[in-house]
């Protein structure tokens, strides 16, 4: 059994993940900026990586490993860099023998502020003196379709014709967080993608069969999110892959 500190436990990955270490033996703290009710075990504690305060220093404190599955964004320079320092100061001190990052495939060719931001953090984890795990992966299934139901309702186009992704099961990244407690300290280990490289078209294909929700998908205007995407880098080069399809758990 370890002691496990999650944050972004009430995020996309985090609400997965925490389960299944608990399935797994091991003991989580789990974080959150709100207070939240236990619901199967797992210890609940407020504290903001924003903030270097008393807060996060005593969720850090007593536990063996941490899993940072925070991130956000519009804050990427306050959550992912600054963020990512004040952790790993409060996990020093605490004597953490290893701190494991979710990054994102491809972050080192997009230009993008927030893959910038996940850049500086990898490399804040790297120049630590904490025993570090770095695991990529490309973009979620629910990020994406989160992505599509935007552009169907007429929010900010993120997708564009041209632009090809190789989205993951957000279930298969917290089975791999697992492992990688379990195998222990491992350095950048191999990045993880989906099964499929598929088309924004496909993608809005696959989303409408679903969800039955039309998403629009159009030339991508310069400067935008979406034409960060066109030169590719998200798709990832070899990768591990994961099994389910887009569309699968929808």
């Amino acid at each position: 059994m370890t002691r496990i500190l999650v944050t972004g436990a009430s995020g996309r990955l985090g609400r997965l993940l925490v389960p299944r270490l608990m399935a797994g033996g091991h003991e989580v703290r789990a974080m959150s900026r709100t207070r939240r009710a236990s619901a199967s075990g797992e210890q609940w504690v407020v504290a903001n990586v924003d903030r270097r305060d008393t807060a996060l220093d005593e969720t850090t404190k007593g536990v063996e490993a941490v899993i940072h599955c925070a991130s956000n964004q519009p804050t990427a320079a306050t959550t992912d860099i600054g963020g990512t320092s004040n952790l790993l100061a409060a996990a020093k001190n605490a004597g953490v023998r290893h701190f494991i990052y979710v990054s994102i495939v491809g972050i080192d060719g997009a230009e993008q502020p927030y893959y910038g931001a996940k850049v500086a953090a990898e490399l804040a984890v790297m120049g630590s003196t904490l025993p570090w795990t770095i695991l990529r992966t490309t973009q979620f299934h629910e990020l994406l379709g989160e992505w599509l139901t935007m552009a169907a309702e007429g929010g900010p186009m993120l997708l564009a014709e041209g632009v090809r992704f190789r989205p993951v099961a957000t279930s298969e990244v917290a089975d791999r967080l697992v492992e990688l407690v379990n195998v222990g300290v491992s350095g950048r280990v191999r990045d993880l993608a989906g099964p499929e490289i598929l088309s924004v078209e496909e993608l809005a294909e696959r989303h409408e069969e679903a969800t039955g929700v039309h998403a629009p998908i159009r030339l991508a205007e310069e400067g935008t999110p979406a034409a960060a995407f066109l030169g590719g880098a998200q798709v990832g080069g070899d990768c591990d892959l994961g099994r389910i399809e887009f569309g699968a758990e929808q």
